[in-house]
């Protein structure tokens, strides 16, 4: 019978070193899973978690231009290219003031229809003339990137404002 002192150890060696083994084995195996987990984690955050704050202004001024672009072309006499180069790359920082001047606040509402096909987007502001509001259905790959992953979430609508002036 055992002497009932738990200090004494009945195995053989070679017991003993299998069982180190294993748990050693038992350590890396946790440790790959961490890794991995943690790893997967971070390729989801940097790929669709964390929006490029820069590159989703722009394909918001984008649709803001498709809306109202001609007429504020038309308004300040420049051609649509002049005045995306003004609003989306700072090129004319005249007639990007004159713009969010003018303008001010742009309100973009995106409603899915839920079949990640078309997405219907009004871009509405109050300017000197009055309310002024476009309507357009943009194809799901057009429409920026957060604002998909918003509607996704469950979004029923998808506000966002936009300003000519950073």
């Amino acid at each position: 019978m055992g002497t009932g002192d738990p200090s004494a150890d009945t195995r053989t060696p070679a017991e003993r070193e299998k069982k180190e083994g294993r748990s050693r084995m038992f350590a890396l195996l946790v440790l790959l899973v961490v890794a991995a987990g943690g790893g997967t984690w971070w390729l989801l955050r940097r790929g669709t978690g964390v929006p490029d704050a820069a590159a989703d202004r722009r394909e918001i001024g984008r649709i803001v231009l498709l809306a109202h672009g001609p007429d504020w072309a038309e308004r300040h006499g420049v051609d649509t290219r002049q005045l995306s180069a003004a609003l989306l790359d700072g090129a004319d920082p005249a007639l990007l003031h004159r713009v969010d001047t003018e303008v001010g606040p742009v309100d973009l509402r995106f409603h899915g229809s839920g079949s990640r096909t078309r997405v219907t987007v009004t871009a509405e502001y109050d300017g000197p003339r009055g309310h002024a509001k476009a309507t357009a259905d943009l194809p799901w790959d057009d429409v920026p990137r957060q604002v998909r992953a918003d509607l996704l979430r469950g979004g029923a609508a998808v506000l966002r404002t936009w300003r000519a002036a950073r």
